[in-house]
């Protein structure tokens, strides 16, 4: 597992850029309904290049279905969510293997995600809000 520890936020410049999708992301946001989340919801929306479906998790048959319609490529969730990280991983398959959807889990308390795509896990430190959506696009700091 690779960590990456920046000691100030870092702008797009000096971030390495590790997908070459140019194209609008489709990022599924899982919420247990915090203000928090909403927050981050919304600020992920003000991105052009972001399109952002919120769930609030209450049921795994209801996520499997938005996980079929809408195809994401990166599912974005609080680690409190309460759902089996495990059993996430299994649906997405191949999927996560192929680098076909990153999975991003966010520790709302430490500031710290673990970011899941290919076989790799890393761990980013968040000094920044815009840190969260420079990894939902794949751009991780330096």
């Amino acid at each position: 597992m690779e960590k990456y520890l920046p000691h100030a936020y870092a702008p797009a410049a000096n971030l390495t850029h590790l997908s070459s999708k140019p194209t609008t992301a489709r990022v599924l946001h899982l919420h247990t309904n915090t203000v928090w989340e909403s927050g981050l919801a919304e600020f992920l929306r003000q991105a052009p290049d972001l399109k952002v479906r919120s769930v609030m998790v209450a049921r795994e048959s209801r996520l499997l279905g938005e996980l079929t319609r809408f195809k994401p490529d990166v599912i974005l969730l609080n680690k409190d969510v309460p759902l089996s990280l495990a059993h996430l991983r299994q649906w997405l398959g191949d999927r996560l293997a192929r680098s076909a959807v990153r999975l991003i889990v966010i520790d709302l308390y430490d500031n710290i995600m673990d970011v899941y795509d290919s076989h790799r896990k890393r761990q980013v430190v968040v000094v920044h809000l815009t840190d969260i959506s420079q990894c939902v696009r794949g751009l991780y700091p330096a």
